[in-house]
């Protein structure tokens, strides 16, 4: 008996431990993607301009700010909001991907009369894509809720973040999940290293004659960024998508420090991408550290 009472007093000790990791995520993660969004949103209001890459990046801020909301919420609304968790990671992998095509049309310069055409007219593409996208993510969504409805799942299978002493859910659970989401997720991830591998060798092969050309090297330096970004947020989601794995299939039981390093790896989305963002377009991170030197000289 004083066994048992000892072992839930440290299950109860690590509850609490992990929730506040949590929170320490998604605080953060929230108030980092709502910045991202205010900066935004304000040099629209400046210059009643926005262009094609911020607008991918407010769509997918929002789908960031989404998928944090809806995993604080996880606990008690598991069936509901698993829909909507997946929707928005779904929507975060596309238009992910969606920011590396754009970048991959951007800096390339094709031979390629239909490839050159697409690069024309991209910006005018991107808006509807992003209609599209949203679409398939809602569609992905609605899967995966009707994969738990229809499938009976395991008394003992629990939600991400309620850290009951049982094993991890049913495999029926983790099976149709996986399913009914792997295209609409693994798809972006394929297109986004494809194109940003395309960046990478046409820097590579042209970076000589794009510094002692007309291209300054202002502009490659730019383009490097551009592409450095985008390989660490590909290669983040990917880690997230073999959490999600891990997760679904019930790897690690729920008591095992494997599963809690799932939990804290998979929260930790929205504050790994938004810092990711951030300090990887330059007017952003002005905007960030500018407001960084104005509280500081406020406290002085």
């Amino acid at each position: 008996m004083q066994v048992y009472i000892l072992h839930n007093q440290k299950m109860d000790f690590i509850r609490i431990i992990i929730q506040a990791v949590l929170a320490f995520e998604i605080i953060p993660g929230v108030c980092a993607n709502v910045f991202i969004i205010y900066v935004i949103l304000y040099g629209f209001h400046k210059k009643h301009y926005l262009s094609t890459s911020y607008k991918i990046l407010l769509a997918l801020s929002s789908s960031n700010v989404i998928y944090a909301f809806m995993n604080a919420a996880y606990v008690k609304y598991r069936h509901i909001l698993l829909s909507a968790t997946t929707f928005s990671f779904t929507s975060c992998a596309w238009l992910t991907s969606f920011l590396c095509i754009f970048y991959f049309f951007k800096i390339i310069s094709f031979s390629s009369r239909f490839l050159t055409q697409v690069k024309m007219k991209i910006d005018t593409y991107v808006p509807r894509l992003i209609l599209v996208v949203e679409v398939v993510s809602l569609g992905s969504g609605c899967l995966s809720m009707v994969s738990v409805y229809t499938i009976p799942i395991s008394n003992t299978s629990i939600a991400v973040n309620s850290f009951s002493s049982d094993t991890l859910g049913s495999t029926d659970d983790g099976d149709n999940i996986i399913w009914a989401n792997f295209i609409p997720m693994g798809i972006p991830l394929l297109l986004g290293f494809i194109t940003t591998f395309c960046v990478f060798r046409y820097l590579k092969l042209h970076s000589h004659r794009m510094k002692a050309g007309s291209v300054g090297s202002d502009s490659l330096k730019a383009h490097q960024t551009a592409a450095n970004t985008m390989i660490r947020l590909l290669l983040f989601i990917l880690i997230m998508y073999v959490m999600l794995i891990l997760y679904c299939f019930g790897v690690f039981p729920s008591v095992n420090f494997g599963f809690y390093l799932v939990v804290i790896i998979s929260v930790s989305f929205t504050p790994v991408q938004s810092f990711l963002i951030i300090f990887g377009n330059p007017k952003l991170k002005e905007a960030c550290l500018e407001r960084i030197r104005c509280r500081n000289t406020a406290k002085h």
